[in-house]
């Protein structure tokens, strides 16, 4: 099997902007990894939270100019690859570590709210406009302890 490219611009981009993040955490409290994929064919950034509770955070740029995220079981996608994206990116990493995430849907069809600095974001699958106290949600935990002030909505 011949080995994987080296890692592109935006692959470096994304490994720092997720260790600088997990870096501002307490120190133990989640783990950065970056692997190949052969079946994607892709370089991912992985973060695991220490707390079984947090969201686990998974990012890869595809070499062309799309980067696939999954955030616990919602994926999406943010194209095209920009300074500004990776930006927005980050804003939602942040929002993640902090509990700032709320989960609905099974399987494949999962989709989240994240409550960013900006505002809120919604992203994963389309889904019909209900309420969302009237659904089944998970609420992810922080990275770390922190006081619930302001950080939930």
């Amino acid at each position: 099997m011949a080995s994987p490219p080296p890692p592109d611009h935006w692959d470096h981009a994304l490994h720092r902007l997720l260790s600088d993040a997990v870096a501002q955490l307490a120190a133990g409290s989640a783990s950065v990894t970056q692997a190949w994929s052969e079946q994607a064919g892709m370089w991912f950034v992985e973060v695991r939270p220490t707390r079984a509770d947090a969201a686990p955070i998974s990012a890869a740029f595809d070499g062309d100019d799309l980067l696939s995220i999954t955030l616990a079981d919602t994926w999406f996608e943010m194209f095209p690859v920009s300074d500004a994206g990776l930006a927005r990116f980050g804003r939602i990493v942040a929002a993640v570590l902090a509990g700032r995430m709320v989960q609905a849907g099974r399987g494949g069809c999962c989709f989240a709210r994240i409550d960013t600095a900006d505002g809120p974001v919604r992203v994963g699958a389309v889904h019909a406009p209900i309420p969302w106290s009237l659904r089944r949600h998970r609420r992810f935990a922080a990275y770390w302890p922190v006081p619930d002030v302001g950080n939930r909505r």
